[in-house]
């Protein structure tokens, strides 16, 4: 159903432009039981002037010349994903564009401000609409941080904190710094084993937090020596030796959480110890991790802007299916 224009929500008050002033954030009109901000009145004009009204061509040209710097690439992210969320709006709505545009359509200032916002400024944070905090690469890595965390027998939860109060000291630590940081980090992960994780429920919790602490830590890091990846690799090769068997982790659960951090760590850091943790993968698990590895790589593939995480999913699977002795249980 095609429902026409109404008008817009603010109106021109003592002398303010209220279709032309103001940010990106501020309402602009409500229809159907769903509100439009300026965001949406500025991706639509541009979309039926300068696009035809087609989105995979504005699509398109959000991602020009927005694939190498990851600034950028952000701001391409956020920017479709707003463009996205819009579309959902106008269908749950039964909207049409161009009606619900009506005559600004032909505004060349809303054009030209449109022309700006989207195709030439980068979106400032402040300015951002929730669609366009929420992009899936912040979605999905903060799942693989931290996602599964409610379905371990102990939430790593439970420990983080004792990382975090150590790492926040400083908002950046120079090389120097670092070697005295890691070695409290090593003093605390030790301490609180001894004291508050004799079992290995919480020993895997306790060391799964390390894990997440110490990535979110890498770029507070000058990590030059190598001391801080040493420390990734110490704490990785704790964890993995835990009997996990014996926590009552869901192996689905133990599997998933691994894997979805392994492909979203963006430094390296587990790829000397995925091998190991391959081979200790018994044969009746074997089919479990075929299924995991090709959901964390399928749900990737819709994405196309998550391109690089595809193909480090991609490559574990290969991995582990090249790799695997035996081939398959009997």
């Amino acid at each position: 159903m095609v429902v026409g224009h109404t008008e817009p929500v603010l109106k021109p008050l003592a002398g303010v432009d209220a279709v032309h002033s103001g940010g990106g954030l501020e309402p602009w009109t409500q229809e159907n039981g769903q509100e439009f901000t300026r965001w949406d009145l500025w991706y639509l004009v541009l979309l039926l002037n300068d696009f035809s009204g087609s989105w995979d061509r504005l699509a398109d040209s959000l991602k020009t010349s927005r694939r190498s710097l990851q600034v950028v690439q952000a701001d391409f992210e956020a920017k479709r994903c707003h463009m996205e969320d819009l579309r959902r709006r106008l269908t749950d709505a039964g909207l049409d564009s161009a009606c619900l545009v009506g005559d600004l359509l032909g505004d060349k200032r809303i054009l030209r401000k449109a022309r700006t916002k989207i195709l030439e400024q980068d979106v400032r944070e402040e300015d951002k609409t929730a669609a366009m905090r929420d992009t899936p690469r912040r979605i999905l890595f903060a799942r693989a941080l931290r996602g599964e965390w409610d379905r371990f027998p102990v939430s790593p939860v439970v420990f983080e904190r004792v990382f975090k109060d150590e790492i926040s000291r400083q908002s950046f630590y120079s090389e120097d710094v670092t070697f005295g940081l890691s070695r409290r980090i090593q003093a605390i992960l030790k301490k609180v084993h001894h004291e508050r994780a004799s079992s290995p429920d919480a020993q895997l919790a306790l060391y799964r937090a390390g894990l997440t602490a110490l990535l979110d830590a890498m770029d507070m890091v000058d990590d030059s020596s190598g001391v801080f990846g040493d420390l990734f690799g110490a704490v990785l090769k704790d964890y993995l030796a835990i009997p996990w068997q014996n926590t009552g982790i869901a192996p689905e659960v133990y599997y998933r959480d691994f894997l979805n951090f392994a492909v979203w760590e963006d430094y390296g850091l587990t790829d000397d110890e995925i091998g190991s943790f391959f081979g200790t993968v018994p044969s009746e698990h074997f089919l479990l991790l075929d299924t995991v590895l090709l959901d964390v790589y399928t749900e990737l593939l819709r994405y196309e802007e998550l391109g690089y995480e595809g193909k480090g999913a991609h490559m574990l699977l290969e991995k582990w299916q090249t790799g695997r002795q035996p081939a398959w249980p009997s």
